[in-house]
């Protein structure tokens, strides 16, 4: 099914309501600054691309290594490596779902959504293909596999950087749980990691402000704080094109550590925050709510199997964070996916619920429907669609809710 589905993407993907770059003649979309990075990576290396997608070396790396030893193009190598990454992410989350919950089939709910055949599409990014690594990571880990586990973690992290973040989870659980020896494993992990990023440091730019990587990537989430929250851009000389300031500051020179000389706000635009709330709402469909809801009966998360904490509470904070790191909210969000396609299953079947077929099946599709709710509108990446039915997924929402209110209990975690 997964194939099928990634075959009519390839086939039909002008007329999908899927990302809103379909205009373009064919797969993979290659689009803003992030693709072109990745492609320029494939075809000369990292030295002339800035920071920090220079730092992501190991998925444009592999897409040009093939090209060069195949003679095929890289568009090709890209595209056919991201359905080798959709193939093994449904894979891994499918044995994940056997192994956890009995239930291999629950995978085609998630994976037959907008986030991941989106990623799919955006084949120059490595989105998908850090997916599937930690997916297997996860599968790993699941299998007491540990030392392949951070093998692959490892990968991940050459794919993108954020990886680390994930580590950091890992020893925690691991150490609150007792599990020294594999928080110890984890933290070697990221010292390895930490060592690698900075020798990769010494290979490509810069970031565009010219700022230590610390401080740029510290800087970003008050930026985007106040403007996928607010609506409130954060102005700079360097970049005039991004909107109209209303005030400005002229940066003293103990201040001045980048390229920017004047900072201001721009005018604040509502779209911003209201596009937020939408990409919660409809990213992981009804998801939200029902781990809300198993939360709330029962917050015991110590039962579960670590491999599943660790994918619930990473995921949680990938999809609270998401809008904090950048404006590509819907990606930044997609990160939580383990909290979603791993982790509510299990705690769903952990807690007990006993669902009959008909309404369980009610609950499935409100799910998927809650996912494609924008693109029925044509709310399909672009803030500037009209909004507002969009909103009427909270309908969804509020039956669903109505529906699992009576949702019986035959045993707990």
């Amino acid at each position: 099914m997964v194939l099928l589905a990634s075959l009519i993407v390839v086939k039909w993907h002008q007329r999908l309501p899927l990302f809103s770059a379909s205009g373009q003649g064919s797969l993979p979309f290659l689009v803003a600054t992030d693709s072109e990075c990745y492609l320029a990576m494939a075809k000369e290396g990292p030295a002339k691309i800035p920071s920090p997608f220079s730092k992501r070396i190991l998925y444009p790396w592999l897409a040009g290594s093939i090209s060069r030893l195949t003679g095929q193009p890289l568009a090709s190598v890209f595209l056919a490596l991201n359905l080798i990454a959709l193939l093994g992410l449904a894979f891994c989350l499918a044995e994940l779902l056997r192994e956890t919950v009995g239930q291999p089939f629950l995978a085609l709910l998630f994976l037959l959504t907008p986030f991941p055949l989106e990623c799919f599409e955006l084949a120059y990014l490595p989105d998908l293909f850090h997916m599937a690594l930690l997916a297997l990571f996860f599968l790993l880990l699941m299998r007491l596999k540990t030392g392949w586990a951070f093998l692959v973690l490892f990968l991940a992290f050459l794919t993108r950087e954020n990886t680390l973040l994930l580590l950091l989870f890992t020893a925690g659980l691991a150490w609150f749980r007792g599990r020294k020896r594999l928080s110890l494993e984890a933290g070697g992990v990221f010292g390895a990691s930490l060592a690698s990023y900075s020798l990769i440091c010494r290979v490509g730019m810069p970031n565009n402000h010219h700022l230590p990587d610390f401080l740029y990537q510290s800087l970003r989430v008050p930026f985007y704080l106040g403007l996928n929250f607010f609506g409130i851009r954060v102005w700079s000389d360097f970049h005039p094109e991004q909107g109209t300031p209303f005030v400005t500051w002229h940066l003293p020179p103990w201040l001045k550590l980048g390229a920017d000389n004047v900072v201001g706000l721009a005018y604040p635009n509502w779209r911003y925050p209201v596009a937020t709330v939408i990409i919660w709402l409809t990213v992981f469909g009804l998801g939200p709510l029902i781990v809300f809801y198993l939360l709330r009966r029962n917050g015991k998360t110590r039962s579960l199997p670590f491999a599943v904490e660790l994918a619930l509470w990473y995921g949680l904070a990938c999809y609270l964070s998401g809008p904090l790191l950048g404006d590509w909210v819907d990606r930044l969000v997609g990160y939580g996916w383990p909290a979603f396609w791993i982790a509510m299953p299990c705690l769903w079947f952990a807690c007990g619920l006993y669902v009959k077929p008909w309404p369980a099946t009610l609950v499935a599709a409100g799910y998927w429907v809650a996912c494609w709710w924008p693109r029925f509108f044509g709310y399909v990446n672009d803030r500037y669609a009209n909004p507002w039915p969009c909103f009427g997924v909270l309908v969804i929402y509020f039956l669903a809710g109505f529906k699992m209110r009576n949702i019986t209990s035959k045993s707990c975690l």
